[in-house]
């Protein structure tokens, strides 16, 4: 009887975790934002890193969706990618930002990155094939949106910056 109790209780806390996984979190009213995050957000639970995200609640139609997809979806998993690389997961981290300021559209974004690595944007990957494929195609959406994208290391609190921002009605 006992144990059919605790195949119960665990049967409920595992139904309990699925629910909170498959729960999507809504950042903003931007359906095509939301979907990336909450895909990210996942990855990033499984990878056990930290990923903090402040999105201003508007919608972001004023970049093509399939470019949206591109820049958010590259930018993260560059962030991932660099985060994968540190062994001990409390020191994992990323904060994502994304806000519109006056007719510029602003991504902030922060990883962690290891100790003495320097940032070359080569890949780290396996197969050198897929190398800077994703940094190259940042590139071109920030040139083709009449933007900048600036980045520093701090390497003292071993933290990467990027800040793109991208003017799409010039």
């Amino acid at each position: 009887k006992g144990q059919n109790l605790d195949y119960a209780y665990e049967y409920r806390d595992n139904l309990k975790e699925q629910y909170e996984l498959l729960k999507r979190q809504e950042f903003c009213s931007d359906e095509i934002v939301n979907a990336i995050l909450n895909i990210k957000k996942e990855q990033c639970c499984e990878k056990k890193i930290a990923l903090e995200i402040e999105v201003e609640d508007t919608i972001y139609n004023e970049i093509e969706e399939a470019d949206l997809v591109s820049v958010l979806h590259n930018l993260l998993d560059n962030a991932i990618e660099a985060n994968e690389r540190i062994f001990k997961e409390e020191e994992r981290g990323i904060w994502f930002g994304m806000k519109k300021e006056s007719d510029h559209i602003v991504i902030e974004m922060k990883n962690r990155i290891i100790r003495g690595e320097k940032i070359t944007f080569q890949t780290h990957k396996a197969r050198k094939e897929e190398h800077g494929i994703g940094t190259k195609i940042i590139e071109m959406l920030v040139k083709k949106y009449h933007g900048t994208r600036t980045w520093q290391v701090q390497e003292e609190q071993l933290i990467f910056e990027d800040r793109i921002e991208l003017v799409p009605n010039r």
